[in-house]
């Protein structure tokens, strides 16, 4: 029962990835293992937060601090500069996608031959002659090695990325850090005015307990990744269906997919958990998402946001991410925490590199 139980969940696992049936080691094991703990996890926090709403309360409470201030024009020049980014990144997957045609539609093309001008019954020179092309064919492509990978451009594209990523933070992290203070300044005085007239009125900004963020963030994270590997899993059958082939995976787990060396795994998991949660919820969520609701524009904020982030991650990923960009909007809403965000995130993307990982070995 017990092996099962593991296999079936390793077997759901592999189609949501994408991958060929593998045979079964002690790593995939504890990645089957791995998927169905976070899967029962998630199935009872959707319960617990289900009843929570049904008796009219919020799964996460509201907390009672300011969030960072984002001036109007880093709120434009980052849509700018993340529009054609995003549609560059659809374009590049669909591209990939319909690129990919099954191995039999190409053979017809391949072997059509032009015929004589009279025709006829093919003559047993011309069935030989056919035969040996196709077995020639077949014996070059038999014999002609896969293209693999280069390793040091992996290595130089994912230095780029968290190069690029860094920048992206140290710019609007100073940007926004000088914004708040100056708009905290001016707040604090206006309190401090207020207070002078009406003593004891205002109340202290919650502290930022990083356990208690942890915990919310967790829970974000259980409600998130089921729903979107569902809806990963319903988009590799119907893509599949509809070309073919089934659509590429992120592109850090393809680069861990062709046999990349530790370091190289290191880099990624190094970029996917923690560099790129940190730039993204800036962007998408202080900058995009906060900037607009400071603006007056909530819903704004949320659709914007939540479109271009899903659309940064190219397709299918672009339609599996809905219910972890839902989930991160309504945890800024209700937290006003980037380190809760970022968290969210981080688990999210540790969690998939985690499956990706033991289902190497």
């Amino acid at each position: 029962m017990y092996a099962a139980v593991t296999g079936s969940a390793l077997q759901w696992m592999l189609a949501v990835q994408a991958a060929p049936q593998v045979e079964m080691t002690p790593a995939k094991t504890l990645a089957g293992l791995l998927l169905l703990t976070v899967v029962m996890a998630g199935l009872g926090m959707s319960l617990s937060w289900l009843m929570q709403i049904t008796r009219g309360q919020h799964p996460l409470p509201q907390a009672r601090r300011s969030t960072l201030r984002t001036p109007p024009m880093a709120v434009l020049w980052t849509t700018l500069l993340t529009i054609p980014l995003s549609a560059l990144a659809v374009s590049s997957s669909l591209d990939a996608l319909t690129a990919k045609t099954p191995a039999n539609t190409t053979q017809p093309a391949a072997n059509a031959i032009e015929q004589p001008n009279n025709p006829g019954a093919a003559t047993a020179s011309d069935a030989a002659a056919n035969a040996a092309n196709d077995a020639s064919t077949s014996a070059d492509a038999a014999a002609e090695p896969e293209p693999q990978p280069d390793q040091n451009a992996s290595y130089r594209g994912i230095l780029a990325s968290i190069l690029m990523n860094v920048v992206l933070v140290l710019i609007l992290g100073l940007v926004i850090r000088s914004h708040t203070q100056a708009q905290r300044q001016t707040a604090q005085s206006l309190i401090e005015t207020a207070s002078e007239q009406q003593p004891d009125q205002q109340l202290p900004d919650e502290p930022l307990h990083v356990p208690t963020e942890l915990h919310y963030a967790c829970s974000v994270f259980l409600i998130s990744v089921l729903p979107s590997m569902l809806l990963r899993l319903l988009l590799v059958v119907v893509v599949t269906q509809l070309t073919g082939s089934a659509p590429d995976s992120n592109p850090l787990l393809e680069i861990l997919n062709s046999d990349a060396g530790p370091q190289l795994m290191l880099l990624i998991a190094f970029a996917a958990v923690v560099v790129a949660p940190i730039a993204e919820e800036l962007q998408f969520r202080v900058v995009l998402l906060g900037g607009l609701q400071q603006r007056g524009w909530p819903w704004t904020g949320m659709l914007l946001s939540s479109t271009l982030f899903t659309l940064a991650h190219g397709f299918p990923d672009c339609i599996a991410l809905v219910p972890l960009t839902a989930a991160l909007c309504y945890t800024w809403h209700r937290r006003r925490s980037y380190l809760t965000c970022v968290l969210v995130h981080c688990l999210f993307n540790l969690f998939n590199i985690l499956l990706a990982v033991l289902v190497l070995f």
